[in-house]
């Protein structure tokens, strides 16, 4: 599929309810885990994560179309501006603010 992750279980998307921010520097199965913790009603949730919201096989003049011309309208800043909490996910590993 030339889709997100998101998009293909979603095709009409879903509101945001969480935008969430990491640095790349924790498994997969720990960075859920750390979400899991946070949110006890994980499974209710809509969680923003850009690598399932973004399609991660598209080349880089798509990838640029889908971020516009200006970062004020980008799928991030679109997000943020509609989801209700922002969350980081930090790991033990690497501080993401020196990243």
């Amino acid at each position: 599929a030339h889709v997100s992750y998101s998009i293909l279980l979603n095709p009409r998307g879903l509101k945001c309810s969480t935008f969430v921010t990491h640095a790349w520097f924790e498994s997969f199965l720990a960075f859920v885990d750390d979400i899991r913790k946070h949110y006890p009603d994980f499974d209710s949730r809509v969680f923003w994560i850009c690598f399932l919201a973004n399609p991660q096989t598209w080349q880089t003049a798509e990838l640029t179309a889908l971020l516009g011309p200006s970062a004020l309208q980008s799928p991030f800043v679109i997000a943020l501006q509609q989801c209700e909490a922002f969350l980081v996910v930090r790991n033990t590993t690497k501080n993401m603010y020196t990243r």
